[in-house]
């Protein structure tokens, strides 16, 4: 049985130049609409149960952060739900090679472990259900997708937070996920929350990056997280329909990102600049803060940021 790849799924991204040998199958990773960037990778190889691997990523080093591969091991899954990371992933400075022997007749494999945009359905459909939250439609992507935005608890402070500008760093909607169980949970930290705060969450920023399979850029090829001065129907409609209910009114703003570096989800910023009712992006603020979380807290359910909070909302 020959080796066989595709991608025509959600979040799917490569490209096949050769996979005549699966010794030897070279790839490279597909472009973000634009052209600009590139990095993310999800695709399935079929045919390989029992049947040593090697795969090269031919074109890693003219990704949009090639500082991101040293060390770096990539994502895979036999059942596209448990993932592990492939041991044997190196880089030489040009190419990113992945050597595995999978038990399995089919496998998957990922830049980092993808958040379908299925889960995000599934996610927006228990918050809906629990009489601690709200869901709000902020408006529509370009390519027509829901832009969904949770509300929790009543207080005074309204809070913001947004994930997934950049759609792969899927880990920022793992983040959101263990975020609103948490905030929807009966720990003392998230009573607090609630009774001292509205908290807004929007899961996931960017649904056509996501789908499409892009590393940073919407449908059209932009870069949401620098679109917050002008951003436009035409070209950032995400923002644009986000921003407008942030004007109403911000108290405490966190965009949550992923880093290829570090084991954690972070925000550099953005300070909220109340004169202009939006991110200050790249401009120096005496009150940009950097913070950081794991991931793997999350998914047993912690409440880091429900407690940071609560200490926010009592001051």
């Amino acid at each position: 049985m020959s080796v066989v790849l595709s991608t025509n799924f959600d979040s799917g991204n490569i490209e096949v130049v050769d996979a005549s040998r699966p010794d030897d199958i070279r790839l490279r990773v597909r472009d973000d609409a634009g052209g600009e960037h590139r990095q993310w990778f999800h695709f399935r190889v079929h045919g390989v149960r029992n049947v040593p691997l090697t795969l090269h990523l031919e074109n890693a080093a003219q990704c949009s952060y090639p500082g991101g591969w040293p060390g770096y091991k990539a994502c895979v899954s036999a059942d596209h739900v448990q993932w592990r990371r492939v041991a044997d992933t190196s880089y030489d400075g040009g190419r990113l090679t992945l050597r595995l022997t999978p038990a399995t007749d089919t496998i998957w494999l990922a830049y980092f472990e993808p958040y379908s945009w299925e889960r995000h359905q599934a996610l927006i459909g228990r918050c809906a259900v629990s009489p601690l939250a709200r869901v709000e439609r902020l408006g529509a992507s370009l390519e027509s997708r829901d832009i969904d935005c949770v509300v929790i608890g009543s207080g005074p402070l309204p809070v913001w937070v947004i994930a997934r500008q950049h759609p792969g760093e899927s880990m920022a909607e793992w983040l959101a996920e263990g975020l609103l169980e948490a905030l929807l949970g009966d720990s003392p930290a998230a009573v607090a929350v609630r009774e001292r705060a509205t908290v807004h969450v929007v899961p996931n920023m960017n649904p056509d990056g996501s789908v499409r399979g892009h590393l940073r850029c919407n449908a059209a090829g932009a870069n949401l997280n620098r679109e917050w001065r002008t951003p436009s129907a035409e070209c950032s409609p995400e923002v644009l329909v986000c921003s407008r209910q942030c004007a109403r009114g911000v108290g405490f703003f966190l965009d949550v990102h992923g880093d290829e570096t570090i084991p954690t989800c972070s925000s550099t910023g953005p300070a909220w600049c109340r004169a202009t009712a939006r991110p200050t992006y790249g401009e120096k603020s005496s009150s940009a803060t950097r913070w950081s979380v794991s991931v793997r807290a999350f998914s047993r359910r912690t409440a880091i940021i429900p407690s940071a909070l609560a200490r926010r909302c009592s001051r």
